[in-house]
């Protein structure tokens, strides 16, 4: 299993870099979409950690 910070922080990068791509297109790039796609990916893996440990008990 990957590391928290790990998993956030190369999210974070990837959808940053959609972000920028947008900006070079001429489409519409907002702070928005980065902010979910890092606090879906947070949330997703928090869960899955509390998951970890209740199954392992």
């Amino acid at each position: 299993m990957r590391n928290l910070k790990t998993v956030v922080l190369t999210n974070f990068v990837y959808s940053f870099s959609i972000e920028i791509c947008q900006l070079f297109n001429r489409r519409n790039a907002d702070i928005d979409d980065l902010l979910m796609n890092v606090s879906g990916i947070h949330l997703y893996k928090i869960g899955q950690i509390n998951y970890n440990c209740i199954d392992n008990n």
